[in-house]
């Protein structure tokens, strides 16, 4: 009788834990959409993309932990894992996802702001070179021009 109880209480702690990982996971996701701002249609595949792996994740614990049964209990423990999360850490942890993001972000684009300058750098040069080496081709053809103008002036 003992090992009965001692089992359910270890799935219910797993799926307890279980609610709290996938309230992180969907901080995880709600962090992502205020970066990448999806349009409706995006946002519905990336909704059901959490809501595949949120399954599956819960699965692959219920697999671990009780072989895979599903009894009332583990869905109180996901319930209850989930509300845990939601009143206790979400709020801390989505701002310290928002603000590794930010920091992230602007690392990122400190990294790449020297190469930015530098092919901004590269096409202004370049546009100033190809002016350079054309523009004798380009007065050579107008001279060209003007001696034929010239020539079938002479002519008439």
């Amino acid at each position: 009788m003992g090992s009965v109880i001692g089992e359910q209480a270890w799935v219910l702690a797993s799926t307890v834990l279980a609610g709290v990982a996938v309230g992180l996971l969907y901080d995880v996701s709600r962090a992502g959409r205020q970066y990448l701002r999806p349009s409706r249609n995006v946002l519905f595949f990336l909704d059901l993309l959490f809501w595949i792996l949120a399954a599956l994740f819960v699965f692959l614990v219920l697999l671990a932990a009780n072989r895979g049964e599903v009894r009332a209990y583990v869905f109180a423990g996901l319930s209850a894992g989930w509300v845990l999360y939601a009143l206790i850490f979400s709020r801390i942890c989505y701002r310290l996802m928002v603000g590794a993001a930010s920091f992230l972000l602007s690392l990122w684009r400190a990294i790449l702001a020297p190469f930015g300058r530098l092919y901004y750098f590269s096409r202004r040069l370049s546009a100033r070179c190809k002016n350079v080496l054309l523009l004798p081709v380009a007065q050579s053809r107008r001279q060209v021009e003007n001696l034929k103008d010239l020539f079938h002036k002479k002519k008439e």
